[in-house]
């Protein structure tokens, strides 16, 4: 192989990204685990229920801010500009949102919509 050539990185081997997919979900769980309290609700973790559906909060929740602005677009022909930067604008919102929730409620706004609380870690 010459040096500075571009060579492919070799393929995993199949089912290698399913478990790498599978460890770096259960070590999302685990954190999430470790860092919310629910004590006001009679102890114990966050259920499984509320774990899934905060992450999948997270998930859509710039999908659905993209929708809308383009949805506002089609309709307001001066904010088609804002399309292109659309994902810069859902990172600022974003930003406030979460800095926000966080100041105020001691949670994210997926986790707060939950009644999840973060708790320092011992």
């Amino acid at each position: 192989r010459r040096a500075g050539a571009f060579h492919p990185a070799p393929r995993p081997p199949p089912g290698a990204l399913a478990r790498g997919h599978a460890r770096r979900r259960r070590v999302v769980m685990d954190l999430l685990l470790s860092t919310v309290d629910t004590s006001e609700r009679g102890g114990g973790g966050p259920s499984l229920f509320e774990l899934l559906m905060h992450l999948q909060v997270e998930r859509t929740l710039p999908q659905a801010f993209r929708h809308v602005l383009q949805t506002l677009a089609s309709r307001f022909h001066a904010l088609l500009p804002l399309l292109d930067f659309s994902e810069e604008l859902w990172m600022v919102l974003s930003f406030s949102l979460e800095r926000r929730s966080l100041h105020e409620n001691g949670a994210t706004f997926a986790e707060s919509l939950y009644g999840l609380h973060r708790v320092a870690p011992a």
